[in-house]
């Protein structure tokens, strides 16, 4: 209730919203510092064992600034955690840097989204009640691939503590984890990138990879279509109305870059970027749409699988939230506030061609047209003998 006060005096209804400047405070101090204030009086007060959950909802912004909020509130609560005696404190984000030019703009920031930071402060009291076994694990654990599925069976571990000097059955983070592990291993959210050398490998930005990438353009298009048209039925039925102007545009590639491609049993998985152009009332002057998808395209092959796995929004999607076509994902949208931009009168046809096929175009193509997009289904497949490449320069 008492964080619900302090949002409601600025006018806000959750930190995220946009504020003035890049401080959320109250009463001279930022929010986030009341919220770590309490997360430790709330186990220095407590007489029986205790967990509990804090989330800093710090607002995202392109520079870092709000992020930076944080050091001197964190600095603070870990070395009072020293001070605890025997509680555990786990500090851990959620995801690494994502609103900088960094990720956009490099692979190698593309890892950091991926690989967030992670690390526990255990006092003296707390070392003694885990055991040596389970603090050796944990040491040795600072060098293996971990999820945070590792932490959780470690948290469970914890819940079934008994009053011996050790955990009663370490897993997860407090138990053995193979220096083999790789993350095939894992279940990872998608999309991701792995830290693991040799998991995937660079391919050639050329034009076999069009295949793939028409394809997920495609389907990430009749994904906004769909999303529109349902939309549209539950206004209809409600109202009456079920006509209102198109505003997010299909996605018209210009090129795409950073391909990678890793074996999974007897199928390939493509990983790439394309880039889109933005609004002109968007702050960018592009948009940079990340794609996974699972084929076993092979030369001389007359029929081959695609199947789209996920996508990902690189690029900054909150400026188009506003304009954006109810219940289509804001992250797939680009729109325009003003009719100065009309992405949608290219009316450019991009097929993925069958030399040999023409008759059948209608049956074995997908369209990237702003006037129509034809449906297609997951998994693809389509009857071609040979295919016509194009060039990675789309437009």
């Amino acid at each position: 209730m008492a964080n619900c006060r302090v949002l409601g005096s600025l006018g806000l209804t959750n930190p995220f919203t946009r504020t003035k400047g890049d401080q959320l405070c109250f009463n001279g101090d930022f929010h986030h510092n009341y919220l770590l204030e309490r997360a430790l009086t709330w186990h220095t007060n407590s007489h029986r064992p205790t967990i509990s959950y804090t989330a800093l909802n710090v607002p995202h912004d392109s520079l870092g600034l709000r992020t930076q909020t944080l050091n001197n509130g964190l600095v603070r609560h870990v070395r009072k955690s020293l001070l605890t005696g025997n509680t555990i404190t786990i500090l851990l984000a959620d995801h690494g840097n994502t609103y900088t030019p960094f990720p956009r703009q490099l692979l190698e920031g593309r890892f950091e989204i991926y690989h967030p930071s992670l690390f526990m402060v255990i006092p003296g009291a707390a070392a003694d009640l885990l055991g040596e076994d389970t603090m050796n694990f944990l040491r040795t654990n600072q060098m293996r691939l971990l999820t945070v599925l590792d932490l959780n069976a470690g948290l469970r571990a914890l819940a079934d503590f008994t009053s011996g000097n050790k955990i009663a059955d370490q897993r997860g983070v407090f138990g053995f984890i193979p220096a083999s592990r790789t993350c095939d291993d894992l279940t990872l959210r998608l999309p991701n990138l792995c830290v693991c050398d040799g998991w995937d490998n660079v391919a050639p930005n050329d034009t076999h990879q069009i295949s793939v990438l028409e394809y997920a353009v495609g389907f990430l298009n009749n994904k906004i279509e769909r999303q529109r048209q349902d939309a549209l039925k539950l206004k209809s039925q409600a109202e009456g109305n079920g006509k209102t102007e198109r505003r997010c545009h299909h996605l018209v590639p210009l090129h795409f870059e950073n391909v990678r491609e890793r074996k999974w049993g007897e199928y390939l998985i493509t990983t790439m970027d394309f880039v889109v152009s933005a609004a002109l009332t968007a702050p960018q002057e592009q948009d940079v749409f990340h794609v996974e998808v699972k084929s076993n395209i092979q030369p001389g092959v007359s029929e081959s699988y695609l199947e789209f796995l996920s996508f990902d929004r690189l690029s900054p999607y909150e400026p188009y939230r506003k304009c954006a076509d109810a219940g289509v994902d804001s992250r797939l949208c680009i729109c325009s506030t003003s009719n100065t931009h009309t992405a949608d009168t290219f009316h450019f046809l991009f097929c993925f061609v069958c030399s040999s096929c023409w008759k059948r175009l209608k049956d074995i193509t997908w369209y990237i047209i702003a006037a129509q997009s034809r449906p297609i289904s997951r998994p693809f497949h389509f009857p071609c003998s040979s295919f016509k490449w194009y060039s990675n320069q789309l437009l």
